[in-house]
């Protein structure tokens, strides 16, 4: 009975290879899925300047009540 002789798999390049061949899959699988979001049109962009002057509105308004409101009272 003979049996087969030992041979260490990391003296060839074979794992660097299987490595290799999985991170190229990953990276393509990475950049398909890059191309495929969906970012908005440029004319689709919305001007949100008039939520700007509300919000600093409601800030002057509640600025304003805590001014009025006396510490003492609570």
């Amino acid at each position: 009975m003979q049996s087969r002789e030992v041979h260490d798999v990391y003296t060839t390049n074979d794992p660097q290879n299987m490595m290799d061949k999985r991170i190229k899959f990953c990276m393509e699988l990475h950049k398909d899925a890059v191309k495929a979001l969906d970012y908005p049109q440029p004319e689709d962009k919305r001007d949100f300047a008039d939520l700007d002057e509300v919000k600093s509105t409601n800030d002057a308004d509640l600025l304003a009540m805590f001014d009025d409101l006396d510490m003492d009272d609570l």
